[in-house]
């Protein structure tokens, strides 16, 4: 199947550090390129400890992203200025159905591929993308069994608070794959999430993950009114492909 695909760009120089375009695929056009530039971290919104994170979200009707954002060591001056790359994949919404509507079984097969790996920041053109129509892995196989009281317990806090920040998880990518995975399948799709990006109103995701919790963060999401919920770190689901 044929995707899009876009790479932005943050630098703390310019634009405020926000995220901005700078080459994409002849899919996108203006209005999901500004949409992109919404939902991308700026390079403010990662800490330098966080080597990268991994987005997925519908940035317009029947458009979803999946995006990978890492810190740049090409970006890093002498004066300490911080750049951020984020490489997004866009599928359409039913180009899922082969991934089990899993966008982490998706993030998956396309980090084994390349194509979430950023090794320059330079380009201004991008082809669109050729990638596999599905994966014969299912969840069941790729991720640890969770505890369905704890999926009810974080499905009832999105719907309620419609934002939750989750503390303690090591690999929050393989918690995610076993969580959508318990998911209906409509449900899988509508849940945004981000593996470490900061807060931000612009980018409203259903799922925040923070390594650890500090004084300034949680008053920050009180503010928000963001739900918080702490993981046990030895029952925290790994992925094993």
């Amino acid at each position: 199947m044929i995707v899009e695909q876009a790479t932005l760009r943050s630098d703390s120089r310019y634009h405020d550090g926000q995220a901005v375009l700078v080459a994409k695929s002849p899919g996108i056009d203006e209005n999901l390129a500004a949409r992109l530039g919404q939902w991308t971290p700026g390079c403010w919104d990662m800490p330098e400890r966080q080597p990268d994170c991994v987005h997925f979200y519908r940035p317009i009707k029947n458009k979803l992203v999946v995006s990978r954002s890492i810190h740049s060591h090409l970006g890093r001056g002498r004066n300490g200025h911080q750049t951020v790359l984020t490489s997004a994949t866009v599928v359409e919404t039913n180009q899922l159905e082969g991934y089990h509507h899993n966008a982490v079984l998706f993030a998956n097969t396309m980090l084994s591929m390349g194509n979430l790996h950023l090794l320059a920041d330079e380009i201004l053109k991008l082809p669109s993308l050729e990638v596999p129509d599905g994966t014969f892995f299912t969840a069941e196989d790729c991720f640890a069994e969770m505890d369905p009281r704890r999926v009810d317990s974080i499905s009832r806090a999105i719907e309620i608070h419609k934002q939750v920040a989750i503390f303690g998880v090591p690999n929050p990518l393989g918690f995610l794959g076993g969580f959508l995975g318990m998911l209906p399948n409509e449900q899988r799709l509508r849940t945004s999430f981000t593996t470490g990006s900061g807060l931000s109103k612009q980018r409203p995701f259903n799922l925040h993950f923070f390594a650890t919790e500090n004084a300034d963060l949680k008053k920050e999401l009180v503010q928000a009114q963001i739900r918080t919920i702490s993981i046990e770190p030895s029952i925290e689901p790994v992925t094993i492909i």
